[in-house]
């Protein structure tokens, strides 16, 4: 299992869009991409609290293990 992650700084409040896919060792796109995801930036005006949820590295070594 592979997983990458993306920080993004700067976004204003409002709606994104938002795709990922793979590429082969030269670059150029593979058949694998993602299907549109959304996520929402809220303004500091429209925070009014949070959660926050840690969890441990899990370490497994395949897919069945990963699946709690």
């Amino acid at each position: 299992m592979t997983t990458h992650k993306v920080m993004i700084a700067g976004l204003t409040a409002g709606t994104y869009e938002y795709k990922v896919g793979r590429a082969d060792e030269n670059g150029n796109p593979t058949d694998y991409i993602s299907k549109t995801r959304e996520f929402t930036v809220k303004s500091d005006a429209e925070v009014t609290s949070f959660d926050f949820i840690q969890t441990t590295d899990q370490q497994g070594a395949n897919w069945e293990e990963y699946q709690v």
